[in-house]
């Protein structure tokens, strides 16, 4: 996909731009379907306000039939249309972000831990800011607590992920309300892209 084009940060041209990368989705999305035996992947998307301006950004998310796959996340700045994603897997993972406020949330489960992450939006790029990891022991019961690295004390990790937690209201991304992307709703989405926005 692409990361860095050329672009305008109005409404117009960036809907123009989302368009034309969601069309390159549905070209991949063709070519990876026709080979791949046993296995399907799912393209959604849907708009969201969470960089603060007034140009919703683009979230994109990709699964194969077999769980795994990419959100990615378009946004307009300084003239370019850029792009970041963040591994997930469809059956356990929760995918958060605050309107308007640069943060998204994003949780995941696997092999005896469990990992909660925030992210910031930047002018450039997405960055993680903070990690949350409680390690409970796949085979071996544990339970071990990190922030960032750093191992902690059962209360202080709750204390500190449930006051970021309470700090915001939070909106979640589903691929059950996202949207098929399909070519008559890329060209929908140019002229009615307040039907696509969640949150």
């Amino acid at each position: 996909m692409p990361v860095t084009v050329n672009a305008e940060t109005n409404l117009s041209e960036t809907l123009g731009l989302y368009a034309d990368t969601l069309t390159e989705y549905i070209k991949v999305s063709e070519e990876i379907n026709a080979w791949k035996i046993g296995e399907t992947s799912e393209y959604k998307f849907a708009l969201a306000y969470i960089d603060g301006d007034d140009v919703p950004d683009l979230l994109v998310s990709t699964y194969s039939d077999r769980g795994w796959g990419k959100l990615y996340y378009y946004f307009a700045s300084d003239s370019e249309l850029k792009s970041g994603y963040t591994e997930i897997r469809l059956f356990d993972n929760i995918i958060k972000f605050v309107p308007n406020e640069n943060i998204i949330y994003y949780a995941a489960n696997s092999l005896g831990k469990s990992k909660e992450t925030f992210y910031q939006w930047t002018g450039d790029s997405i960055e993680p800011t903070s990690e949350y990891v409680w390690v409970y022991g796949f085979v071996t019961p544990k339970n071990d607590f990190f922030i960032n690295n750093e191992q902690v004390d059962e209360d202080y990790y709750n204390a500190q992920l449930n006051s970021i937690k309470n700090s915001y209201i939070w909106v979640s991304y589903s691929t059950d309300y996202a949207f098929e992307i399909t070519a008559e709703n890329i060209s929908d989405m140019t002229v009615n892209p307040q039907n696509y926005i969640i949150g």
